[in-house]
């Protein structure tokens, strides 16, 4: 199985390999297989379900093209209506009576699995047999092909066998799109604790492991649908291992154990067994005899309010099968917290992302402190040794204290005399559920409790804020597919994405001197041309720096050979083995470039200035961040009208860059904005006094606001249209930014 998807997810072999299985009708054929129908053969079942998910991506289905292979979302279902109007006709002129709902149906009934499942229950097995042998989907007469051996083989009967076949070869199958929609973002106890999908991540505990059920990045894809849907799931895997890892040490933290009497804590914050009827009967409840800094139990409030309940369920938008938003009220209680554990809690801000964990002591199985020779972190027996039964994740949409005060609204530190301090010693956060994972528990197929999961959480655990950025990437996926294959394609170049799915040939065609891109530059509006003047600005020191960047060319400054000792600008065209360069004077508002660039640094400079991919590859020391602040600031001056989006893997290289930027000083402060975690360390490494933040830019226009209004005011005083009488209270501009004209 693991070879069959591997020859699937190539475009050289899955012609031949889709349609070898589709004639065989080999997927049909293992569904039905007793090893399949075996829950407890998890591994194969889910080998089976890639195939399934295998064969209806967009991107094959006997498509043959050379570049991608790729059929799109129209394309498949144009192909399956084909299908079902082949169906309908044979049924008309062979089987009109006995098929009359099939022949006059739309072709939307037609291609719906459990419509035609009904009706195909109507048919006499003999009819069903004649469907399947015209339209070329079995042959009894082929030798080792008859149905009914094949049937017994499986342990099914023959009409199940041809059922399926006719619904396998005729119904439609959901979209990429459709799917990863519908599928949750936070991993759950199922998922973590999955040794196929998530195996340990040391491999001599996996050894015994011959395959595995993840899907593979290869060095060519089938279509963009196919390169966002395995990196979805890859990347989902991925950060499952890591929060994984973080619930079970913080669970180990809180060693859960069963209370074993009725007694309660007098000085508990809640008021005790006399207020609290909820802790009235403690026994064989659970609680937890440890602590953790990344977890906090859920308790119930003094108005009996559980610690985690749902509040809203708003209905499903057009189209989808599962509730637009889920909210839920969130009760932290940190009273027993000390001073600084609890001010971590209150950092918590809008889109944090926290997990619930509902651990049931009852149903612990073994001793928690026995000497075991695979890590707990490892273990896939964990959940039954410590009483895990459920995992879900939420997204902190604000945090309140008892005062009703949104600690979340960064527009606090902005307020006279900082930001206040929280009031009480309990938090309620509103935050948001996964709606797919909801409508999944909601039918019984995420938890068999149902939606009563909900009430069994008395967990809650965070997690480091760099660690825990993965639902935004996941979503960035899951939004690029929402409108089929296409999204991808508008929102990356065309000449990179055949680099990118790797069918594009040489990657060098994606190079700013290819006669690709030069191509693509000639008729593409708004395109700078490789050939064309570029403006270098002060990346050259002087005229000597400018010909020795450019060996083995003959290089013209001004229209002439004669150098000048003062500093300039340049503006630089390159064709062939000359160099004409423009000089003009360079501003004085900045304080410029310092570093003379090797010609290799300025090559890659002229790269960035032009279309195409630029890679830097070198060794720490080498000059990538200077290359790169210099690239940043040609491109703001040669397309000022246009933004460059600047993303690191780590946020002090991103703060390194930005601070090399703002020491330039000739990219003005008002246009800059820094995005991520890494924005509240910047404020103490910039050499600028401003906020880069979201509410800092907001505040800062905010203040040059009424800069200009106070100078409004002063020039109208002077000129005797108004009086100082008609300032505000507070001495603030009578002007606005409309009557200011």
């Amino acid at each position: 199985l693991e070879l069959l998807l591997d020859l699937l997810s190539y475009p050289q072999t899955r012609t031949h390999v889709a349609s070898f299985i589709s004639s065989h009708n080999l997927t049909v054929k293992l569904v039905l297989s007793k090893l399949y129908r075996d829950q407890s053969f998890v591994l194969f079942r889910q080998q089976v379900n890639m195939l399934l998910d295998s064969e209806r991506m967009e991107g094959g289905m006997g498509s043959s093209t050379s570049n991608s292979s790729a059929l799109m979302e129209k394309g498949v279902d144009r192909l399956i209506y084909q299908r079902a109007h082949t169906l309908q006709k044979l049924l008309h002129r062979h089987y009109v009576e006995e098929a009359s709902d099939v022949v006059f149906a739309g072709v939307g009934r037609v291609t719906d699995a459990t419509w035609l499942r009904e009706k195909i229950g109507l048919w006499s097995e003999n009819t069903l047999y004649d469907v399947c042998y015209r339209l070329r989907l079995v042959d009894d007469k082929d030798i080792g092909s008859s149905t009914a051996e094949i049937a017994e083989q499986l342990g099914c009967t023959r009409r199940d066998l041809l059922t399926s076949i006719i619904i396998y070869h005729q119904a439609s199958r959901q979209s990429d799109a459709t799917v990863l929609s519908a599928a949750p973002i936070f991993p759950t106890e199922e998922l973590l604790w999955d040794p196929h999908s998530v195996p340990p991540g040391n491999f001599s505990l996996a050894s015994n492991v011959q395959s595995l059920s993840l899907p593979k990045l290869n060095a060519r894809f089938l279509s963009a649908g196919d390169y966002l849907l395995r990196n979805f799931h890859l990347f989902r895997l991925e950060c499952a291992y890591e929060i994984r890892g973080d619930i079970v040490d913080v669970v180990k933290r809180m060693r859960p154990a069963l209370k074993q009497d009725g007694y309660t804590d007098p000085n508990d914050y809640y008021g005790g067994a006399q207020e609290d009827t909820a802790h009235q009967d403690d026994f064989g409840k659970t609680e937890f005899q440890g602590w953790a800094r990344m977890g906090l139990q859920l308790k119930s409030n003094k108005e009996d309010k559980q610690g985690f309940r749902i509040i809203r369920v708003d209905p499903p938008r057009l189209g989808q099968r599962f509730p637009s938003n889920v909210v839920a009220e969130l009760v932290l209680d940190l009273y027993h917290c000390a001073t600084s554990l609890a001010s971590e809690w209150d950092q918590l801000r809008e889109f944090d992302n926290l997990f619930l964990v509902a651990v049931d002591a009852t149903t612990i199985s073994a001793s928690q402190t026995e000497d075991r020779k695979i890590p707990d972190e490892e273990d896939f027996s964990f959940p039954e040794r410590f009483g895990v039964r459920a995992v879900r994740g939420v997204t902190v949409l604000e945090v309140r204290d008892e005062a009703g005060v949104v600690l979340s609204d960064p527009a606090l530190a902005y307020e006279e005399g900082g930001k206040p301090q929280p009031k009480g010693k309990r938090r309620f956060l509103r935050v948001a559920l996964d709606p797919a994972q909801y409508a999944a528990d909601a039918t019984g197929r995420g938890s068999s409790l149902g939606t009563d999961v909900y009430d069994t959480f008395n967990l809650v655990v965070r997690r480091q804020g760099k660690e825990n950025n993965f639902k935004a990437v996941l979503e960035t996926i899951r939004g690029l597919m929402r409108g089929g294959a296409h999204s991808m394609y508008r929102s990356i170049p065309s000449w990179l994405m055949p680099v990118l799915l790797g069918y594009g040939g040489d990657p060098s065609a994606a190079s700013f001197l290819s006669p690709q891109m030069k191509s693509f530059a000639s008729k593409t509006a708004g395109v700078t041309s490789p050939n064309a003047a570029l403006d270098f600005g002060d990346t050259f020191l002087d005229d000597k720096h400018l010909k020795d960047s450019f060996p083995g060319c003959n290089v013209i400054v001004n229209g002439h050979q004669d150098s000048s000792s003062t500093r300039n600008n340049y503006r630089v065209k390159v064709t062939d083995d000359s160099v004409e360069a423009t000089a003009y004077t360079s501003p004085t508002t900045s304080s410029g470039n310092p570093i003379r660039f090797t010609p290799v640094q300025v090559q890659a400079i002229r790269s960035g200035l032009c279309p195409g991919l630029t890679t830097l590859i070198g060794p720490p020391g080498t000059g990538k961040t200077d290359v790169a602040c210099q690239i940043i600031a040609n491109l703001y001056h040669s397309f000022p009208t246009q933004r460059t989006v600047i993303v690191t893997h780590s946020n002090a290289a991103l703060n390194d860059l930005f601070d090399k930027v703002m020491a330039r000083g000739d990219v003005d402060e008002r246009y800059m904005l820094r995005l991520g975690a890494g924005e509240r360390n910047l404020s103490t490494t910039s050499s600028s006094s401003h906020d880069f933040t979201k509410p800092g830019r907001v505040a800062h226009i905010l203040s040059r606001r009424n800069d200009l209004l106070e100078k409004v005011q002063q020039l109208s005083e002077s000129l005797n249209l108004s009086s100082a009488a008609e300032r505000g209270a507070d001495g603030a501009p009578s002007y606005t930014c409309e009557t200011a004209e």
